[in-house]
């Protein structure tokens, strides 16, 4: 089965001007304007694989940096409208609306003809050509329910080059939270899946559950741009999914500007996971995947990369963004790992037992007293962790 856009409701209106009374209940809800102080997404490259973009739109024109046509329209102009409000959401650049990063650079993919839908090929061969030419995070709001073996290829060649993979989970959601409706590429492990909540928080009716969700975003009436410069209500996964892309961008925009490495797809996921809301049932759930992301939170950085930043006071050991309050669950190196205890935040830190990295990670302590330092190391002497300036030492 091709790839198509998810369905969603129908457009509510369609308007050139933005309502007298328009709050952007989704940049709200992730706490975008937390990080704009520190970045709006400069030199981060975000693609989106879609129906094209709007380039001329005058929220989007300074944006869109390139793309190509894989549809035989010879243009990567939208012709549908999905793409173009989803670039929006990610990067619309203030004039009326602001997008999440709105300083990010735009790949326009067109993989998707009018009507919404393309081949495996074309989507294969757009996911490459982005990430040949650039792009740090590709952002996929479509689906199909069948796996497709040269979209898994190409996934997998992404990832390995070192981009973020933002899906949406589908649009066929039902009432059973055990039921598993997500679509793909959103199931394959490569990929964050997206889920959406409303301005409540709650799960969108018809967002798809199931073991694959990651994470969650805002996808209930969102507005965004349009064709022709216009603006338009939408509501679907395929929204929730830009509001993560745009959150990566700003996460790899600051961790460069801060640490002068660009992070990790693995540590990229690990930061949206460890920065959510726990929303539904205690734990990971196939709703809301870790919980609604938001950098209201607070923002952490891994310090370099296939590191985690680590701290140390007293008989406590600091991790940022990879531990979480309330969940016994951590997350590390992408695996799931559980604590004896709860951990407990002072400041804008989440601290965990030190012991706990010895069990559970196979790990050994080195204490070197005259430099100040403890290097944390697995049982094979590569390092984990390291962390300096300690002022009182155990």
């Amino acid at each position: 089965m091709p790839f198509r856009i998810p369905k969603t409701p129908k457009i509510v209106f369609v308007t050139e001007n933005v309502p007298k009374d328009y709050v952007s209940y989704g940049l709200s809800l992730i706490g975008a304007e937390t990080m704009w102080n520190r970045t709006k997404g400069e030199n981060a490259v975000v693609a989106v694989v879609d129906t094209g973009i709007d380039y001329k739109h005058p929220e989007l024109k300074d944006r869109v940096v390139g793309g190509k046509d894989f549809t035989g329209s010879k243009d990567f102009m939208d012709d549908n409208g999905h793409g173009t409000h989803v670039a929006g959401i990610i990067a619309a650049s203030g004039k009326k609306i602001s997008g999440v990063a709105p300083r990010c650079n735009l790949l326009a993919i067109k993989a998707l003809d009018k009507g919404g839908g393309g081949s495996d090929e074309d989507v294969a061969d757009g996911i490459a050509w982005a990430v040949e030419n650039g792009a740090e995070v590709i952002s996929m709001s479509f689906g199909s329910s069948d796996p497709s073996p040269v979209v898994r290829q190409a996934l997998k060649f992404a990832y390995r080059k070192g981009a973020v993979l933002i899906a949406a989970s589908g649009n066929e959601g039902d009432e059973n939270i055990e039921s598993d409706t997500v679509d793909y590429p959103a199931k394959y492990p490569e990929t964050i899946a997206v889920a959406a909540v409303d301005a409540k928080k709650i799960v969108a009716p018809f967002s798809s559950k199931g073991p694959a969700v990651d994470v969650a975003g805002p996808g209930v009436d969102i507005y965004s741009t349009y064709l022709g410069g216009k603006y338009v209500y939408l509501s679907g996964t395929s929204m929730a999914t830009p509001y993560i892309s745009g959150a990566a961008a700003l996460i790899l925009s600051d961790s460069k500007r801060v640490t002068g490495h660009k992070m990790t797809p693995a540590e990229v996921k690990n930061y949206l996971i460890m920065h959510t809301e726990d929303l539904g049932p205690k734990g990971k759930d196939n709703a809301y995947g870790y919980g609604l992301f938001t950098f209201n939170y607070g923002a952490s950085l891994p310090s370099k990369a296939k590191e985690i930043k680590i701290g140390l006071d007293k008989k406590r050991t600091r991790i940022n963004g990879v531990a979480q309050l309330g969940q016994k669950t951590a997350i590390i190196d992408g695996k799931e790992v559980v604590m004896d205890n709860l951990p407990i935040k002072i400041g804008d830190c989440v601290y965990v037992p030190a012991q706990f990295l010895v069990e559970q990670l196979g790990a050994r302590i080195q204490l070197n007293t005259s430099e100040g330092e403890i290097i944390i190391s697995d049982n094979c002497g590569s390092r984990l962790a390291d962390f300096k300036d300690i002022d009182e030492q155990n």
